[in-house]
């Protein structure tokens, strides 16, 4: 029997982003009685109810529910899962665009390693012309994944392009509400490599995350550089996996240089992001030494 598609996505405000996802991933060159489009709306007034309805006479099913649970977009994700019928359920992002070719690229990559139970594919970036200025040195400070031209187990992948075995899910659980933005799917993915689990790479099966100028302002950069700086340093600890601080202390000082010379504001939020990583690593450090001194 054919392998079936569950693809869900979770979405906010974003109908722009969303509209232009849905219209790919209708014109997918693959079979349509065998995936669907699962929207899981995140806003409390249904916003995107209407985006979703104007794909009512699309080829494949496209499918619309309210996220259950808290807010956030592991809730969603756990609500796409109960909603959707897939074999395999996929997860990507509004802001996504994608190939005709991207599901079958990554139907192809499922059957050539029948034993991996997650899979995840590239994600190259595409920012919309009258942004901050940006030299091109470093990639700008929105996802981005490359482990090379060929298929290969790799530990971790990224939200924004991956798919899980429902069997995997039934086996591991679903994905944790409580976890906050950024590191989010990885958690799943530990849990998974924990339990025997592989992750596999898809180099064929690439997304584009896309950004309109309107969302890339300085103000957004440098707020989305906060949170995740702050976020990534709880899931870090939490793992037992942070990067030393003096290391990421002289990155920020080397991106911070880079900033100022090359007037360069993707790495003064990549500077951002370092600083305020090493500020609550080190926090979280002498918490964490207090509280054993207070044991003792």
């Amino acid at each position: 029997m054919s392998r079936t598609y569950s693809i869900i996505i979770p979405t906010g405000y974003r109908q722009r982003y969303l509209t232009l996802a849905i219209a790919d991933l209708a014109a997918q060159d693959f079979p349509s009685q065998r995936f669907e489009i699962v929207i899981v709306d995140d806003t409390p007034d249904g916003a995107n109810e209407e985006v979703v309805a104007g794909f009512s006479s699309a080829s494949v099913p496209v499918r619309y529910t309210r996220r259950e649970g808290p807010a956030g977009i592991n809730a969603g994700r756990n609500t796409g899962v109960a909603h959707g019928t897939g074999d395999v359920l996929v997860f990507t992002d509004d802001d996504c665009r994608f190939e005709p070719n991207w599901l079958t690229a990554l139907d192809l990559g499922i059957d050539r390693a029948p034993q991996a139970e997650c899979f995840g594919g590239p994600i190259r970036q595409w920012i919309e012309p009258g942004h901050p200025r940006w030299c091109g040195r470093d990639a700008f400070p929105i996802t981005v994944l490359d482990h090379g031209p060929h298929d290969r187990y790799v530990d971790v992948c990224f939200g924004a392009n991956f798919a899980v075995r429902r069997s995997a899910l039934d086996r591991i659980g679903l994905f944790d509400e409580n976890s906050r933005l950024y590191g989010d799917e990885v958690d799943w993915m530990l849990r998974l490599r924990r339990n025997g689990g592989s992750v596999r790479y898809v180099a064929d099966a690439g997304v584009l995350h896309t950004r309109f100028a309107e969302d890339v302002t300085v103000k957004r950069m440098l707020g989305a550089a906060r949170l995740k700086g702050r976020n990534t340093a709880y899931f870090d600890r939490k793992h037992g996996i942070s990067e030393p601080v003096a290391g990421v202390l002289r990155r920020a000082l080397r991106l911070s240089a880079h900033a100022v010379v090359f007037r360069c504001w993707s790495a003064a939020a990549h500077a951002t992001h370092a600083y305020v990583y090493a500020w609550h690593t080190a926090r979280g450090g002498l918490d964490a030494r207090l509280r054993q001194g207070h044991a003792a």
